[in-house]
């Protein structure tokens, strides 16, 4: 889930079976590992979509409310979601998996953050395949470009970088293996662990006849 610290966010609830509710006794609460309730989100029985400002903590979502048969139950999502002061996300739905020999692939970024205009932020890119070299130390094996800072001049907070992949002609030693690719942002300077965001991604090295 897209959750920004500071910035209200819109969820859409998907229930199956709704007919079988009280649509309009529905509760959407925010709460901890215990199920304490740390916040009530604004909840719209009607399109059953709600909006809440994210809180600095790790919060699962807990529905409750009734049945048509007027009895009362309660549901808690599976998983923690953290909120953030920066958010990455890949610009394109499409589904990077092969990293063909002899060719080059970039990757579009945008990410979102609540501070303000001019602010720098740190780019790093780590892989995991690499190969020997003749002097018998090892360097990566698929081939990185980015920029290392990047800097907001917009008036929107929003953020546009680029990663380039080079894969080499000769893939004799690395072909079918897996190449594990992370992106990881964060501001400057750094004050807590929610001023860092990252993406992974897995490739499959691959060359065609």
């Amino acid at each position: 889930m897209f959750s920004i610290l500071g910035q209200n966010v819109t969820v859409d609830l998907v229930i199956p079976l709704k007919e079988r509710l009280n649509l309009s006794s529905l509760r959407l609460s925010l709460v901890d590992g215990s199920g304490r309730v740390l916040q009530d989100a604004t909840l719209n029985t009607n399109s059953l979509d709600a909006t809440f400002v994210p809180i600095p903590l790790p919060f699962k979502f807990q529905l409750s409310g009734s049945t048509a048969a007027k009895q009362s139950f309660q549901r808690i999502s599976r998983s923690f979601i953290k909120a953030k002061n920066v958010m990455l996300r890949l610009q394109t739905g499409l589904g990077y998996r092969t990293l063909e020999c002899g060719t080059s692939l970039r990757m579009f970024f945008v990410f979102y953050y609540n501070g303000a205009k001019g602010e720098v932020f740190d780019v790093a890119v780590n892989s995991s395949l690499v190969i020997k070299t003749d002097n018998n130390s090892t360097k990566r094996a698929i081939e990185i470009q980015y920029k290392k800072t990047v800097q907001n001049t917009m008036k929107r907070k929003q953020v546009f970088f680029s990663v380039s992949l080079k894969t080499p002609r000769d893939v004799s030693s690395i072909l079918n293996e897996w190449e594990t690719l992370q992106v990881t942002v964060k501001k400057t300077p750094v004050g807590s662990d929610a001023d860092v965001t990252s993406f992974l991604e897995h490739f499959k090295v691959t060359c065609s006849p």
